[in-house]
């Protein structure tokens, strides 16, 4: 626990394959399709985005401050894409959906989370392969890259999200 009585995300240490359905099932849960408004799902949730300048950050500034089932903050850099954004924010759901409510299920009671900027380790890993799963579902990505003949640039553009987070998803598939 840090000195505000948040605990950090703690891994879950199971399958890539297990964090993927899940996003999954998550994501049909929501009725989230690929491509659809991040900020409105959020604000749904009763979580919010808040936009900024982190030029001066610190190691304790929190890409999503928990403080219990829905009610929670993500905080977007005021320097990044809207498409680099949707990423961190599928990320920081990963966060929510996987280490918050494991928590919750464990202890019975949230206790507030926060999730460090840039921190390493199994559980952002963890949180990655949720948001890619959930912003490029793995059936609906390999049909777009077939679509478009692996034109990075058009599967980025039908899930609206970086061109480096479309190449990187490829890369997981081994489509490339």
């Amino acid at each position: 626990m840090n000195e505000a009585g948040y605990v950090a995300p703690r891994a879950l240490n199971i399958s890539r394959q297990a964090i993927e359905a899940h996003a999954e099932k998550v994501r049909r849960q929501l009725g989230y399709q690929p491509g659809q408004d991040l900020v409105t799902l959020v604000n749904r949730l009763g979580g919010k985005i808040s936009i900024r300048n982190l030029w001066n950050h610190t190691p304790e500034d929190g890409s999503i401050i928990i403080r219990g089932a829905g009610e929670f903050e993500i905080v977007l850099s005021d320097a990044t894409s809207p498409r680099r954004d949707r990423f961190t924010i599928a990320h920081e759901l990963g966060h929510y959906f996987l280490h918050f409510a494991s928590q919750l299920s464990e202890v019975g009671d949230g206790r507030p989370m926060v999730a460090q900027r840039f921190a390493t380790g199994r559980a952002e890993t963890e949180a990655h392969w949720f948001a890619a799963q959930f912003l490029m579902p793995e059936v609906e990505f390999r049909s777009s890259w077939q679509e478009f003949g692996g034109h990075e640039g058009a599967v980025a553009m039908r899930f609206q999200v970086s061109l480096q987070a479309a190449s990187v998803r490829a890369q997981a598939l081994n489509l490339q």
